[in-house]
């Protein structure tokens, strides 16, 4: 079970990584990110998005690569960037080929690469031996040398970037497509680069799947800690969407790491406009911001950097009060002094009750009480030692506030099980700010820690001014971010770079329009097939751009149809879903 030790001693301090006139890890506070989404051939078009992103206080930008040609053009935009005043930081994104990384590492701050495709191929063999597997990580070394010679020489940073989806043939056939095997493959990275005294690292584990996200950033913080790395860390959920649900899913698995202390730089991946990413960023930043102590460190869940039984995710046993806790799904509470619990449709659950901040509880009282708690109450554990606790339809729900009070209630559901009540435990957040975005994000970002770890039966959120539809929605969005209900289908949409070649956001509001009544499907809407299929993991069924508005659809992982007019993909998408008996009429 999960445990917060405030005396620990474990402190993950990663070595600060100058890029640009931007140093991330340290003592620095965390940085944000976006990424270009023009073609990296017009110099033009990207030095106005770079300057747009500027201004929205964006601290590095990403470019994508794909070419020479394109790499070299990259000179081209930051003396653009540089004539007009502006010094941001850029990064070129490179995938498949080591001779664009070295192109790039003479001309930006810094570059990414990803361990699955640079060198190392997605081709999976039947069987790689011990001696197999070390001829192929001698080979990825030496290849990788000259990269780093040319970083060391100019100054460049390098980002390893781990992406859910896209891992060697190699390590699929050792790890499978895990968290295990994300961490894995960064790790043999890192060391080639330790071993070749290149110390300019920055590392991440992207996945659309908040769950995958989390547990392989923190099993890589596990390793680096057992090989006394430390190295800093870019988060990001890697094909949030857009809208509201992209939102949550952001915060969610952005903000659960923030919370244990992990993160340097971040980066919000939206299918809209770059600019639209930096305000969500800030808004999750400055929840932790405020967080911090007066010596500014933020205090964490330090048993992240040693124990195991935070990467593989185990649901909290807890007794059943009614058809809450007990194993069943989380549920969602609606009302203000006498509540219930609704379904996604808004129809009453059950599980009526009421609400009551007070401690001196009627045991005598039949119905359930849910008891709204701040958990940093001094009188709390002398409360839940009452016996008669173990026996009663008592529900603690706990507020959560700030940072030290989900730490707190993280605290005070072990006691609850070291006691053996096993009681239902709901999370809380109340606030009343007429954003429907904002409160969303704060949401998330107070609920998501503790959902992702299996530590929750259900959510309350109070917003006066918000109507209690709207509540609903966010309520049941972040428990689909963290998986933990599923009632909506599940859209995993790349952002959109210079590898895109379609309208991403029209298709993505077309896609949703067309199936959005479907529940529990995982549709992926990709720019092109460098996200697609590898990127869309585990998604059920995707739309991939192919390039001059052509598109393919896929089962999983299987080509279904290819070469289709985007106009008609739609409508061929919705074809596959009835072939498939995937589809109903609204």
């Amino acid at each position: 079970m999960n445990s917060f030790d405030q005396n620990s001693s474990l402190i993950w301090n990663p070595r600060p990584v100058k890029i640009g006139n931007v140093v991330i890890g340290g003592s620095e506070p965390v940085s944000v990110q976006s990424m270009t989404n023009t073609s990296t051939s017009d110099t033009q078009a990207t030095a106005e998005q770079c300057k747009r992103l500027s201004e929205a206080g964006c601290a590095l930008i990403r470019i994508t690569a794909r070419n020479h040609k394109e790499a070299e053009n990259l000179a081209n935009i930051k003396k653009e960037l540089r004539d007009a005043g502006i010094n941001i930081p850029l990064i070129a994104d490179v995938h498949f080929s080591p001779s664009v990384a070295e192109i790039a590492a003479g001309l930006v701050e810094k570059v990414r690469i990803n361990p699955g495709n640079f060198v190392d191929k997605r081709q999976v063999k039947l069987q790689y031996s011990d001696d197999e597997n070390n001829m192929e990580l001698l080979r990825i070394s030496e290849r990788l040398k000259p990269l780093l010679d040319i970083c060391r020489k100019h100054g460049t940073a390098i980002r390893i970037g781990v992406n859910h989806g896209s891992l060697s043939g190699r390590i699929m056939q050792r790890y499978g497509d895990t968290p295990a095997g994300m961490a894995e493959s960064a790790m043999e990275f890192v060391r080639m680069c330790h071993n070749a005294e290149f110390h300019q690292l920055v590392l991440s584990m992207k996945s659309s799947n908040v769950r995958v996200m989390v547990a392989a950033t923190r099993l890589l913080i596990q390793k680096m800690f057992a090989e006394q790395m430390q190295c800093p860390i870019h988060l990001g959920v890697t094909e949030a969407g857009n809208g509201l649900e992209g939102r949550i899913k952001s915060a969610a698995g952005i903000g659960t790491l923030l919370a244990d202390s992990i993160g340097n730089t971040i980066r919000v991946s939206l299918t809209e406009a770059p600019e639209n990413e930096i305000p969500v960023a800030r808004e999750i930043i400055s929840f932790f911001e405020e967080s911090k102590t007066d010596n500014g460190v933020i205090v964490n869940n330090s048993n992240v950097f040693t124990d195991a039984s935070l990467i593989d995710y185990q649901r909290r046993h807890s007794k059943a009060v009614n058809n809450i806790g007990g194993g069943k799904v989380p549920v969602v509470v609606w009302g203000d002094s006498d509540v219930h619990t609704i379904n996604e449709d808004l129809i009453t659950e059950g599980n009526e009750g009421k609400i009551t901040t007070d401690l001196n509880y009627d045991f005598k009282y039949q119905g359930i009480n849910y008891l709204l708690l701040d958990p940093l109450s001094s009188t709390i554990m002398d409360f839940l030692k009452i016996p008669e606790i173990k026996t009663s339809k008592i529900i603690p729900v706990f507020e959560l506030s700030n940072l030290s009070s989900i730490h707190k209630a993280r605290e005070i559901i072990n006691f609850i099980d070291k006691y053996n009540f096993r009681l239902p435990v709901l999370l809380s957040f109340t606030e009343d700010d007429n954003d429907i975005y904002r409160f969303a994000i704060r949401s998330a970002i107070r609920l998501a820690p503790l959902l992702n770890d299996g530590l929750c039966d259900g959510i309350y959120l109070r917003n006066d001014k918000i109507d209690k539809q709207t509540l609903a929605r966010i309520a049941f969005g972040v428990l689909q971010a963290t998986r933990s209900r599923i009632t909506q289908n599940e859209y995993i949409a790349c952002p959109g770079c210079g590898r895109t070649q379609y309208d991403l956001e029209t298709a993505l509001e077309k896609v949703k329009q067309a199936t959005s009544h479907l529940k529990g499907l995982k549709i992926a809407v990709m720019g092109c097939i460098v996200n697609g299929p590898g990127e869309m993991a585990d998604a059920d069924y995707g739309y991939v751009g192919q390039g001059n508005g052509r598109v393919a659809l896929y089962k999983g992982q299987t080509l279904m149809k290819k070469n289709i007019a985007e106009q008609d993909a739609v409508n061929e998408l919705i074809d596959l879903l009835k072939a498939e008996n995937q589809w109903k009429y609204p």
